[in-house]
């Protein structure tokens, strides 16, 4: 099997990735309260967002 060239692959899939989800208005409130629940993140504490995707529930 031949190399392909994907270079920019992921820059072309992430400017409309997040059009491909459905979420209601709650969501994404509602997932992120569970991940600073499930990380016991407090009001003072700083996070780091790597590699994880596109950032929606760290915002």
């Amino acid at each position: 099997m031949g190399r392909r060239d994907v270079r920019g692959h992921d820059d072309d899939l992430a400017a409309e990735y997040g059009d491909h989800w459905a979420y209601g208005p709650e969501d994404v409130p509602w997932t992120s309260r569970r991940i600073a629940e499930a990380l016991r993140i407090g009001s003072t504490d700083r996070i780091a967002d790597i590699g994880s995707g596109t950032g929606l529930f760290a915002q």
